[in-house]
This record gives C-alpha cells, structure tokens and sequence, in this order.
C-alpha cells in the first residue's frame, strides 16, 4: 500500500512517497514562486561569480569530486538514471545513496572553503589597510618630533637644546630613515656653535655640557654606533678639552678642528680626515689612526704612546716633543715631518716612507707597496732646524691645561735644536725600530683596517685620505 504525505507552506511543496512492500524512498522538491525566474537568473549569476574567483586548488576540488562520482556510477551494475527503479534496485542502494552523500558532502566542502577563503582574502585586506594608515599616522608623528627638536635647538635655554639632542637621538635610533639627518643637525649645531667667538672665550678649556652632550650622542664608544655608517663633518669645530675617550671617529672629518688638550685615549680613528688639526697636549694614548690623514697636523707634546699608526699620512706634521714610544708607524709617511725632541723609544718605524708629494692612493694599496722595502727618512727632521721664535710659538700653543713645568720641560728639550742644522737621521740612542715589515703583517693591518671601516659611507675614499697639496 502507498502513502503520501505533502507539506505546503506557501511557496514550497515538499511531497515524500513511500513504498512500504520495497522500503524505498524518493524525495521530490518542487518549488512554486512568483519570481522563480528572476531568482534562478540571479543566483546563477552570483554563483558564476563566485567560480571566477575561485583558485587552483578550488577548481581541483570541484573537478575532483564530479570525476569521482562520474566514474563511480560508471562502474555500477546500471546506468545511471536510466530509471527510477534502476537506480534504487536493491543491490545498489547502499552504494547509490554513498555516492550522493560524498556529492553533497563536496559540494558543501567547496562553499565553506569559498567562504573562508572570502573571509581571510577580506582580514588580510583589513590588516593591510590598517598597517598603511598606522604606518602613516607614525610617518607623521616622526615629522612633527623631528620639526619640533629642530625648533628647541633654537631655544634659549640649555636644559631645552639638550633635551632636544636626546629627542632626535631617541628618533633616530628607532627610524632608520631619519638618522642621517639627524647626523647632519647634530654635526651642523656642533660647527655653528662652537666657531662663535663668544663661545670660544667662554670654552677655553673644555667643551660646555651642551656640546659635551651632542658629541657623546654622535661618536658613542659602542661598536656599530647609530651614526656609524653616515659621514661626519666636524670641520673647524671648536674643541679643545672635549671628552672623545673611545670615541668612534673612523672616517670622521675634524680637518681644521681645534682639539688642543683633549681626552682620544683609545679612539676609534681610522680613516679619518685630521688636515691641519690642533691636537698639541692632546692624549691620543692607544687611539687607532691607521690611515688616517694627519697631513700638517699640529701634534706637539702629544701623547702617541703605542697608538696604532700604521700607514697614517704624516707629511708636514708637527711633532716636536711628542711621546711616539711603542707606537706602529709601519709604512706611514713622514715627509717634512717635524720631530724634534720627540720619544721615539720603540717605535716601531719598518718602511717609513719619505716622499715630497701627497699620495692619492688607498689604505690597502699604501700598506702593500711599502712590503719589504726599507726605511726612507731623506724627508724627516729628527733634529735642529728650529728658531727660538719657533720654540717660543710651540710653547705658546700649549693649551692653557698644561701646566708651567710641563712647558718649560717641552722648551728644554726643543732648545737643544735651535740654530742647528736639520738632521734626517734617527738620534743614536732613539731606540726606534727600523727595517721592513713582511707581506703577513700587511695583510693583518689591512684586515684590520678594513673591519673597522665596515659601517663608514662607501662614498668616501677607502682610506678617507683627502689630501691638501702644499
């Protein structure tokens, strides 16, 4: 006996028959709509959508699932839908009805993955449209404390312009993409201020605490210093007594600067541009000045001792009464150099060359053409050739740190050589090392030299040498 049962609920009429004898089903939806046109057109039309965004992977699933159901029913006893009672015969039931259930089941798998693929292509737009304005919202916080550090170096009080240094300081460290300018401001406050007569006056002696400060924040003693890699123009800066203990200088240019009497015990200064420096009383103990430019610098009773000066550039430098005693001056060049009363005890002087003219040539290639050659010292006063004016001068331009009994010990030991003929031969009992130095100590310096001057600008010479033609 049949029986047929029928819900209607206004717009849909499910109707389910039963076959009691043969325990079969067969489930018929039929819909009635006013619009049902309308509502095919456009859930075909969303849907087509939705299969034009699909992916590789989507489409891989979707075709997967109609070829395994095609091949499935093709391997039936009965072709499929050839009729009603064929395609619910007993014996194929159970594998009828599994097929249909893994069809439903992957056409239900491919709109949740179409949707959670929606939902993340729809966060991962989100994100990035919030991690655009915060990147824009910090781009602008950054401007206006740059702008406004900026305005408190201009202030009146002290307290304000250093306060102001450690703002810019604080933003260049956490932005990359501002520290070269804040290099370029704290160099450039550095320069105005301290060339101004009045400050000079006020100075004398030893920086003030505002220029000690910006100094500290621009050449700190860590290695990989912030600064490190942006160039440096310290040029005619108004220095003398500053605090540089090992300061990291590598590549620095301080040509002209007045550093009488400061502290650059164990200073990092390879590479750096010293034309025409005033380093007299200054304590250069330990420094590394391997390459550095010292061309006409003025050097008089400075403390050198075992400071690291191979292939330095020395032509013209004025080194009356300086304790060089244990320093490496391997390959350096002394031409014209004046050292007169100098302490030369073990210094290690192996191909020290001698030449008139400026060699525009690199840290690296400097070291190796002076490889087993011997000492040239035809170029180099070790004694006589002063005047008592000269004497007096150099005495003169001791800073005012420097005791009384320093001074006169200085004008001892330089008087010895007024209105005596200059001698370019070492003094008999110097205790200097002469020679050559070989191929594996030049590599050494070089490998050196060249660690040290990783992070200095690539735009400046190797050996930072700018040389001024006498």
């Amino acid at each position: 006996m049949n029986q047929l049962v029928c819900y209607e609920d206004g717009k849909t009429k499910t109707s389910f028959l039963f076959f009691s004898q043969n325990q079969y089903f067969l489930m018929v939806i039929t819909m009635r709509s006013k619009n049902i046109s309308t509502w095919c057109k456009s859930w075909c039309k969303n849907k087509w959508k939705q299969l034009k965004q699909l992916g590789f992977l989507d489409w891989l699933i979707i075709i997967s699932i109609i070829v395994f159901i095609s091949v499935m029913f093709s391997l039936g006893s009965c072709y499929p839908f050839t009729s009603i009672e064929c395609l619910l015969d007993t014996s194929t039931k159970k594998e009828t009805l599994t097929f249909i259930g893994i069809g439903i089941g992957g056409l239900v798998l491919w709109q949740r993955t179409l949707s959670t693929k929606e939902q993340a292509e729809a966060t991962v737009a989100t994100t990035e449209r919030q991690a655009k304005a915060n990147e824009i919202t910090e781009a602008g916080h950054a401007q206006e404390r740059l702008k406004t550090s900026i305005e408190h170096l201009g202030d009146d009080k002290v307290p304000v312009r250093i306060g102001a240094t450690f703002e810019l300081y604080h933003l260049a460290t956490g932005r990359e993409d501002y520290r070269e300018t804040v290099c370029h401001i704290l160099c450039g406050h550095i320069r105005q201020t301290t060339q101004e007569t009045n400050y000079q006056k006020q100075h004398a002696n030893k920086p003030s605490e505002e220029i000690q400060t910006f100094l500290n924040l621009l050449c700190g003693k860590e290695k990989g210093h912030v600064f490190n890699p942006y160039k440096r123009d310290l040029t005619s800066s108004f220095l003398q007594g500053a605090n540089l203990k090992g300061a990291q200088l590598q590549g620095t240019d301080l040509a002209e600067a007045q550093l009488q009497g400061a502290n650059l015990l164990g200073a990092q200064l390879q590479g750096a541009n010293l034309w025409k420096v005033q380093l007299q009383g200054a304590n250069l103990k330990g420094s590394q000045l391997q390459g550095a430019n010292l061309e006409r610098a003025q050097l008089q009773r400075a403390n050198l001792l075992g400071a690291q000066l191979q292939g330095a550039q020395l032509l013209g430098a004025q080194l009356q009464g300086a304790n060089l005693a244990k320093a490496p001056l391997q390959g350096a060049n002394l031409a014209k150099a004046q050292l007169q009363g100098a302490n030369l005890r073990g210094a290690q002087l192996q191909g020290v060359s001698s030449l008139d003219a400026p060699i525009y040539l690199t840290f690296q290639e400097w070291i190796r053409k002076g490889i087993e050659q011997g000492n040239d010292f035809t170029n180099v006063t070790f004694s006589g050739g002063l005047s008592a004016d000269q004497v007096e001068e150099i005495i003169a331009s001791m800073p005012s740190g420097v005791g009384s009994v320093e001074k006169e010990e200085l004008k001892s030991r330089l008087s010895r050589h007024i209105d005596q003929v200059p001698s370019n031969k070492l003094p008999e009992n110097s205790r200097a090392i002469t020679g050559k130095y070989s191929k594996e100590e030049a590599q050494q310096w070089i490998k050196e030299y060249n660690k040290a001057m990783e992070s200095v600008p690539k735009q400046q010479p190797d050996s930072a040498i700018n040389m001024h033609v006498v």
